[in-house]
């Protein structure tokens, strides 16, 4: 009776709404009953909640439009959903190879993590849709290629080149989620790619060299580490120079990026059979599967006095020391369910719940606006909108969800962004003004809370353990605005996605980016040598800052036996 009462009422509500845009050009599809029409059968009650529920399952939403996850017990939160899918329209590049760059936001380089997040979202989206099933599919073979160019590379640029070479664990376990979703959702086998599958052997023997890391590995990092984070000892675990936050880790095995390590482990083994029949493959991925689970099991779980028990370790060395506390960052020990590790036990992870959500955590800040989770990548106090997207996803209670979201809602900006981190006392002071992570992670909240959309699946249910817990989220509405917040949310996305067709080469994202790669093409030969050489034939010698250090055969090809070649130049060894 409720639910009757609530359709009829949108029905009229959809009726107003649609009578002020009469008579201008109408969104809806072809073969829609003209207003008058529409209007004289809005008469009968039966056929006007059954029109209330076609304007809700294919809407015709202005950016006006806004959800609303109040009328619970809670705070009302009104979200303005045409910022919602601000990543996906701006973010998002297509390139002339048939990839996609994903951008994070504000810096012009794709992070592996973040691409892979920044696009799961939308994968339960992507079976009505082609044109967002040919992206999704252009961003899991961009990812592959990254994977090819340096598997321990985190962040590239739009040509390729390395941005940053930190070694982090979940770096490459997301594309592999990614991909694992993608195929289970919608059924596309077009990504099993030779590439991709090259992509998934270097996955594994990366994680292997890792697995055996004071023996194989040969990595060096960009910036010194502590003395505990290369001293580890063998358990099982895969090795971590770098935690989600691009921070140096303080131990070698960090719990939450061992967690989800395993999770893609797993995909990958479905994806070498399923794909390509390559057991071979898949048995090596199931190995460092097991090993993890029972490292995690045995090593990652430590007695807390301070927390009453038995907790999740963030990090560990293997050798007996642990480091307790939690970084806002995902995969972190608050959003261990948000990574469906197939081995998570209920009753340690609520207690590791309530403990890094209390000062037991150093990163735990409070304030007047919010409290939550930060990070030791952003100035102290700040709080993480990440952490509380985590936090509100892995409760079961709707007053705290609300709370998360009054909290979100008053952090963000006159843009409606979400930010990177905030001060809590005053959100006018953050850091990072676009941060694409954050903004997709925002859009999957509201996906669940506010409209009642199942948790992504990102591991076979046949994979989980039992008495694993199982991740759930709750919603915040009763199902009638569920299934309004569902049509106004669809009708936003659909807004957004044709401006992606729309978007020029990555390259022209940054003008700061654009004369870097100008500057990279003409460093060899600048202008006034260039006009030179098309007049004499030859160009003169090299620039001594090119050639300090270098000898003849690392010269450019071009200047191989030319003139320019004489005893002034520091590389010359007198042949020419």
């Amino acid at each position: 009776m409720t639910l009757g009462i609530r359709l009829l009422s949108l029905s009229f509500a959809a009726r107003n709404r649609y009578r002020k845009r009469a008579r201008s050009t109408s969104p809806l599809k072809a073969g829609f009953t003209p207003f008058r029409e529409w209007d004289a059968r809005m008469r009968t009650p039966l056929r006007a909640a059954a029109l209330a529920v076609a304007l809700l399952m294919f809407p015709c939403a202005s950016p006006a439009d806004t959800l609303s996850a109040g009328g619970m017990r809670g705070i009302p939160i009104m979200v303005e959903p045409q910022v919602l899918f601000h990543t996906l329209a701006s973010d998002f590049f297509a390139q002339p190879d048939g990839t996609i760059y994903v951008q994070t936001g504000d810096i012009p380089a794709m992070w592996l993590r973040d691409a892979a997040a920044q696009t799961l979202p939308y994968v339960r989206l992507a079976r009505d849709r082609p044109l967002l099933r040919r992206w999704i599919r252009a961003v899991i073979a961009r990812e592959a290629r990254n994977i090819a160019i340096d598997p321990y590379a985190n962040a590239f640029r739009s040509n390729y080149h390395v941005w940053e070479r930190k070694w982090e664990l979940d770096s490459l376990a997301y594309p592999v989620v990614l991909a694992w979703a993608y195929v289970d959702a919608i059924g596309d086998r077009s990504v099993f790619t030779p590439r991709f599958h090259g992509a998934l052997a270097r996955i594994v023997a990366t994680y292997e060299c890792e697995h055996r890391h004071d023996r194989c590995s040969r990595y060096h990092p960009p910036v010194p580490l502590s003395a505990g984070a290369d001293d580890v000892r063998a358990n099982g675990m895969i090795w971590s120079a770098f935690r989600a936050s691009d921070d140096p880790t303080r131990y070698g095995y960090n719990i939450p990026e061992e967690m989800f390590a395993v999770t893609a482990l797993r995909d990958l083994a479905a994806l070498a059979v399923d794909g390509y029949g390559d057991r071979a493959l898949a048995q090596r991925a199931a190995t460092l599967a097991d090993g993890a689970t029972y490292a995690i099991a045995h090593a990652g779980i430590v007695e807390d006095v301070a927390c009453g028990g038995l907790v999740y370790a963030y990090e560990i060395d293997g050798r007996g020391r642990f480091v307790f506390f939690d970084d806002a960052n995902l995969p972190s020990l608050l959003g261990a369910p948000l990574t469906q590790y197939p081995a998570l036990d209920a009753e340690v992870y609520q207690r590791t719940r309530a403990c890094v959500l209390s000062r037991n955590d150093i990163y735990y800040y409070t304030g007047r606006v919010a409290r939550g989770i930060g990070s030791p990548h952003t100035p102290k106090g700040f709080v993480w909108p990440l952490a509380l997207i985590a936090r509100a996803l892995t409760s079961t209670d709707h007053v705290e969800i609300l709370q998360q979201l009054q909290a979100l809602a008053d952090s963000v900006g006159r843009d409606h962004l979400v930010h990177e981190s905030f001060d809590p006392n005053d959100p006018t002071h953050f850091t990072r003004a676009e941060f694409g992570w954050a903004n997709a992670m925002y859009a999957e909240l509201l996906f669940r809370t506010a409209a009642d959309f199942p948790p992504q699946r990102l591991i076979a249910p046949s994979a989980m353990m039992v008495g694993s817990l199982v991740q759930r989220t709750i919603a915040v509405v009763d199902p009638a605005t569920a299934l309004e917040n569902r049509g106004t949310l669809l009708a936003a996305f659909d807004r957004a996605l044709p401006r992606i067709a729309r978007s020029r080469d990555a390259s022209r994202a940054s003008k700061r980016s654009r004369l870097r790669e100008k500057a990279d093409r003409n460093r060899h030969l600048p202008s006034r040598r260039s006009r030179l050489k098309r007049k004499t034939g030859y160009a003169r010698a090299l620039p001594r800052r090119w050639m300090v250090g270098r000898d003849r055969a690392s010269a450019p090809s071009r200047h191989r036996g030319r003139r320019s070649w004489c005893g002034r130049c520091p590389g010359c060894r007198g042949t020419c």
